[in-house]
Formats: structure tokens, sequence, C-alpha cells
């Protein structure tokens, strides 16, 4: 197995675009259309309502065949704010078997495998295709898989069903078939301030949404004891969490705003609804008690519920032919649950078999001196190299 300059220098230009969840893809994918643009591929950009950022999916083989690959990866990166770096976090550097750099293990060293290996097959190989091969580049996966949404819903006609999506997280090339999902809300109230010496004559928005964050912990209590489980997790249930909460000016004033957010982590086979219809029922419940009781204050009391992430849970197919085809490559063939979300579940929910699987590590991820070793790049190009094979197979 070998790492090739091209490879490396992939790597290290998508590595030098400072593609943070904040920030603009565009340049990135501009990079990445010109290096295309000398192909025969197929290249379809879909861009994000304000046009700042643009998934990218580039085909290549007979449009209209089934089955094939998609190499799937996102452009989008955490921020480094606040870490301790010891190199510039935007440009590579190795040092001992290893390349450090923000995105190097999440995932810009799949990304920049992938982009070498489509490159070469639609230069060298591409008239002797019998199914399609595609490359696609997500935007804002770190913020809630919002690219390959976009994609699903706007742009999956172009194309087939595919054999196998082939999504490149950093698993150390271990084949992930399952992950919990993600939902998240802000919960608002709005009341009336008033001065703290007369509490009545106001309406404690803090008073009424502590309420409300209270029973989210009650509800997550039902999804454990009563709800879904599956034992490939650890908590083998869908979780619950109130992480922050927000309202009020001063301890002397009645506070007229409030609110929290919180999230549940669903396990296959829980989408998260159940949470919802049980919260939604609670906040019209404590609407019906104030209206009751403030009948005759003309005051009010607004709740809000507002879902601002929302990626599904990922439960894969290790029997599907695609799947059993990577899997058989692989030296590690033992199929694993990964404790992080992907855009796997989009993708199989949409009906394309999808596996989780890439060079690297989760425990550099988002870390401050992350790296990919150069070994897992290695063992990465190989298998990407042998995936693409299953293109040059008849339909």
């Amino acid at each position: 197995m070998t790492f090739s300059n091209k490879q490396r220098n992939y790597i290290e230009d998508l590595i030098a675009f400072d593609t943070t969840s904040i920030h603009s893809n565009l340049d990135l994918i501009d990079h990445v259309t010109k290096i295309l643009e000398r192909t025969r591929a197929r290249i379809t950009l879909n861009f994000n309502p304000d046009k700042t950022k643009a998934n990218l999916i580039a085909s290549i083989g007979p449009p209209e065949a089934e089955g094939g690959v998609i190499f799937s990866g996102h452009t989008d990166t955490v921020p480094v704010t606040g870490q301790d770096w010891s190199t510039n976090p935007y440009r590579a550097v190795e040092e001992n078997g290893k390349i450090f750099a923000r995105g190097s293990t999440d995932m810009k060293g799949f990304c920049g495998l992938a982009l070498a290996a489509f490159e070469h097959v639609a230069t060298e190989h591409e008239s002797k295709l019998q199914k399609p091969l595609h490359l696609l580049l997500t935007y804002d996966e770190e913020v809630g898989c919002i690219g390959a949404q976009n994609f699903v819903t706007t742009n999956s006609h172009l194309l087939t069903k595919p054999d196998l999506i082939l999504v490149g997280e950093p698993t150390n090339l271990r084949p992930i078939l399952a992950h919990k999902g993600i939902r998240c809300f802000n919960a608002s109230a709005k009341g009336h301030g008033y001065h703290s010496s007369a509490p009545d004559k106001g309406v404690s928005a803090i008073q009424y949404n502590a309420r409300l964050s209270g029973y989210v912990y009650r509800i997550g209590e039902s999804l454990k004891n009563e709800g879904i489980t599956d034992l490939r997790f650890d908590p083998s249930y869908s979780t619950v969490n109130v992480g922050t909460i927000q309202g009020g000016s001063a301890v002397n004033v009645v506070a007229d705003e409030c609110v929290f957010s919180f999230e549940t982590r669903p396990v296959p086979g829980d989408n998260g609804d159940v949470l919802v219809e049980k919260f939604l029922a609670a906040q019209e419940k404590v609407q019906n008690c104030f209206k009751k009781a403030a009948r005759d204050t003309g005051l009010e009391l607004h709740l809000a519920l507002d879902e601002y992430v929302s990626v599904p849970p990922f439960d894969g197919n290790e029997h599907h032919p695609g799947s059993k085809l990577l899997i058989n490559l692989l030296d590690d063939k033992t199929v694993g649950v990964a404790p992080f979300c992907t855009e796997a579940g989009i993708f199989q929910n949409a009906g394309w078999n999808s596996i989780v699987c890439g060079p690297g590590s989760i425990e550099q991820a988002h870390q401050p001196d992350e790296f990919i070793t150069i070994d897992q790049l290695k063992r990465g190009a190989h298998l990407i190299e042998k995936i693409s094979h299953r293109c040059f197979e008849p339909a």
C-alpha cells in the first residue's frame, strides 16, 4: 500500500481552507470543481438558501445504470477557538508518521483520498465503468447534517440507487452499521416583567419554563423505562438532556423571558416523536392552567418550541451486497456502532444502502493537534481503490 504525493497534496489543499461551519465552503468547492472539470465528470452544485455554501456531486459512468458507489464526506470542520494548538491548524504538518491539522481526520483526510481516487478513475478508466461512481461533498454536517438533508430533498434524482454509500467518517477503518440520532430544541417562554415586590402583577417566564424543563427529565425517565431498548448502545435507550437555560435580568425583577435548550438522542426505531408529542402536551397543559388562573388579569404567557437540529438514527444492513463487499475488504470485519451521528441515517432514509467507515480515529476529532496517521491514510486509499472496482463490474 502506498500514499502518493497527489493524495497528500489533495489532503493538504483541502485542509488549507478554513471551512469551520460558521464560514462558507465555496472556495473549497470551487477548488475541487476546477480539478474535476479536467475530467468528463458530470458536476452539480447544490446551494444553501443564501448561496453561501454548497454540496458538490460529481458522477462518472453510465448515468442510468443501477448500482455503483458513492464516496461521501463533509467539508466543514469544528472551530479551533480556545484550543491550544502546537502548529497552524490550517497547515498540514507531518511528524512521526502523522499529519496534524484541523480536519485531518474529520474528515478531509478521507475527502482528499476519495477525490484522488475519483479523479484517477475519471481520467484513466471512465470508459470501462459499468456502473456509476460518485463523489459527494456536503456542507454543515457538524451543525446538523444540513447539507446532506438539502441534497436528499432537492437533488437525489441525480443518483440511481447505489450499491453503497461510503460515509468516510473516522472509524479506524472498522465498519459501523448503526448510530443514534439527535434532535435539538429551544423551548421559549415569554411572560410579563414586573417588580419582584409584587410578583402577582407579572408573569414569570422562568417559573413556567422551569416546570417544563423538569417535565423533560420525566419524559426521559419514561423513555428509559418504557421506551425502545437497543443493547448495542451504552446507554441502550433514547436519552434526554437539558443543556442550557437562560432567563431574567435581575433577582428583583419578574423574568419576562426564558429559554432552555434540550436534546434527545434516539436509538434506531425511535424517531423522537414520542418525546415531542409529550412535551407539546405538557406545554398545552401549562398554557391552559395559566389561562384559567389569569382569566381576569389581562396578562398573557406565550410558550413555543423550536427544533433546530434533526438527524435520524442509522441502522444499516450488513447483509446488503454493497455492505458485504466493503466488509470483506477490511482487515477488521467486526461490525460496530458509533457513539456519534453521521449523514448515514439521512441517506438510509432516502433508500440508499449506507455504511460508515473511514481512516482515522474519532478520538482525535475536534481535539487540539488533531491528527491522522499515514498508515491509516494508506489503508484508506487502498480500500477506496478496491471499492471503486465495483463500478467496473457488470450491472
